[in-house]
């Protein structure tokens, strides 16, 4: 197992993701979607419920749960929309004298980074808004700990 050959499958891995129309799509689509159901329920634009703005933890948890429903709908859909392409891309690393166990690690080390840059992006929004457009209180722990307790758990038993 080399740590160098697992990098060099992991930042392919990252290039042909971002390369997906699918997976841009599919990203684009729950992002959009994410910041609309945080502004509809939590936000100023309309009088929210108590409950969905009471907690310091109400918006933190929120996201990730829909970041958890996310996850699931872009690891199912945008993996699997563009599979022809997406082998083909891969034969300048197949012909490469890499094991079995290198390849699979490479592989899941650059989905992982390309989600959890996908769940920064939407904890950021989901920090903008609750600071800058919600009567919400603020507090960074709730944000950490369900990254913890929710979200990095889903990943490791999804993939």
């Amino acid at each position: 197992m080399s740590y160098k050959n697992i990098k060099q499958i992991a930042k392919y891995e990252v290039k042909i993701l971002m390369r997906d129309n699918g997976f841009r799509f599919v990203s684009l689509f729950c992002i959009v979607l994410v910041t609309c159901i945080h502004l509809l329920r939590q936000g100023n634009i309309k009088n929210p419920d108590w409950i969905a703005i009471s907690l310091p933890s109400a918006i933190p948890f929120a996201n990730a749960y829909l970041i958890s429903l996310i996850f699931i709908t872009v690891f199912f859909g945008g993996r699997f929309i563009s599979k022809r392409r997406y082998d083909e891309s891969l034969s300048s690393i197949d012909i490469r004298p890499f094991s079995n166990i290198d390849y699979t690690l490479g592989k899941i080390v650059g989905f992982m980074i390309v989600v959890l840059g996908l769940d920064c992006m939407l904890a950021l929004i989901a920090i903008f808004i609750n600071i800058l457009l919600s009567d919400a209180p603020f507090a960074i722990f709730p944000y950490v700990f369900y990254f913890f307790t929710l979200t990095l758990p889903l990943f490791v038993f999804v993939l």
